[in-house]
């Protein structure tokens, strides 16, 4: 059947939440076949925290694992399990979705969204390279010069973490980052 015809497939595995964690299943009935490519959208935190990479999607799964974060520590893990983990507004909440109803909920469906506009998008989900968490944290994640799309587009060949910020609402994307471009969105976007 499919361990057939796997090898002359172009597969990218896309889940979201606990749809992400599919793809570490697939790669395991599928080996010694390499996936080309798994897109983690938010993969679920609850139940896969700290466990075996054997049980849940990580770097390994997939000849490239590229990870979106929505809603880190609630819903959506907080681990950098992929080649690339992109934290999109700092990948816990978005923006736009404090006025809703049901914001984690909201801030986790997030991902899915982000990486639909991807596919179409013009202007991209434009991030750069930082050096982890703490330094976000620390205010230390400047624009670089080097954007890389997230999403779709996003090279095979990327790795580490990345950062990037959206709108509030459709569309999503913001397209090139500079200095004053950044400053002028913290400042407006402040909690």
């Amino acid at each position: 059947g499919l361990r057939r015809l796997v090898g002359t497939l172009d597969l990218h595995v896309i889940g979201f939440s606990l749809g992400a964690h599919v793809g570490n299943y697939m790669a395991l009935s599928l080996a010694p076949y390499k996936i080309p490519r798994i897109t983690g959208l938010d993969p679920a935190m609850p139940l896969f925290m700290g466990r075996d990479n054997d049980r849940k999607l990580d770097k390994s799964d997939a000849e490239f694992v590229d990870i979106i974060h929505t809603n880190a520590l609630v819903q959506g893990t907080v681990e950098e399990t992929g080649h690339v983990d992109f934290f999109v507004n700092g990948g816990v909440n978005q923006p736009g979705c404090n006025n809703e109803s049901n914001p984690f909920a909201c801030d986790h469906n997030r991902a899915p969204e982000y990486f639909a506009e991807s596919v179409g998008t013009e202007v991209g989900f434009l991030s750069w390279y930082c050096q982890g968490l703490l330094q976000f944290v620390l205010g230390n994640c400047k624009p670089k010069q080097e954007l890389v799309p997230m999403g779709e587009k996003c090279p095979n060949s990327t790795r580490g973490l990345y950062v990037t910020y959206t709108a509030d609402s459709k569309p999503f994307a913001l397209g090139p980052w500079t200095g004053s471009r950044y400053i002028t969105y913290m400042e407006t976007h402040k909690n």
